[in-house]
């Protein structure tokens, strides 16, 4: 089970604006089937920061969710109509649980408190990816694809390794390489960049952020 988060900043009218965030909801909901959460952010954000979650059996569901809803008029429709209220591009996240199972949805008024792991310098971390070719919707895997890399400043490129992990009732599959941060790599955030080169000659490069702490 994996969790996602879809974070957005808001700004305007408070009631319009909570409105606006509660009607996404139940139409995302709605229209795949899953059960979505909102949540006002109190602390560490900007005020009006909003983040939907939902939890998805693995990289293929959230995969066929996104698919429903780029197909869906409503929900391009209800996009367009946020747009007075959206202060700027979303964030998405996807987390694993690392203690606790999944219980029924909470009731409206919840407060939670998230924490998240980071790596400390001269730890092990692992790169990892999981993608699709948006033209065909075909998972990139070794089947299709020629090379396949993570980037980090001041790192030789990491090769990534398309496998199969976790029980054998539930496995996921994703690309990943093993990183050894040096003690002496700098602190803070960086950008891992992770680069596709499929067998048919097409590229792909998406970046996603990690932070090392001492």
């Amino acid at each position: 089970m994996l969790l996602f988060t879809r974070t957005v900043r808001m700004s305007g009218p408070l009631q319009d604006v909570a409105s606006y965030a509660a009607d996404m909801r139940a139409l995302v909901s709605d229209k795949t089937g899953v059960d979505v959460g909102l949540w006002s952010v109190q602390f560490g954000a900007p005020l009006g920061t909003m983040v939907y979650s939902a939890r998805v059996e693995d990289m293929v569901h959230l995969s066929s969710i996104q698919t429903t809803l780029m197909a869906d008029a409503d929900y391009h429709k209800h996009l367009a109509k946020g747009s007075d209220f959206v202060a700027g591009p979303a964030e998405d996240a996807l987390g694993e649980p690392l203690h606790g199972g999944e219980g029924d949805a909470p009731p409206v008024g919840t407060v939670v408190t998230a924490t998240r792991a980071v790596i400390a310098g001269g730890a092990y971390s692992e790169a990892i990816a999981w993608s699709v070719d948006m033209a065909s919707g075909d998972v990139l895997s070794t089947a299709n694809v020629d090379t396949a890399t993570a980037t980090v400043p001041g790192v030789p490129a990491l090769t990534l390794n398309w496998g199969a992990h976790g029980a054998t009732t539930n496995r996921v599959w994703f690309w990943s390489s093993p990183w050894v941060i040096p003690a002496d790599y700098p602190l803070g955030d960086t950008t891992v960049r992770v680069a596709y080169k499929t067998d048919e000659g097409k590229v792909g490069v998406y970046d996603y952020k990690i932070t090392v702490n001492p």
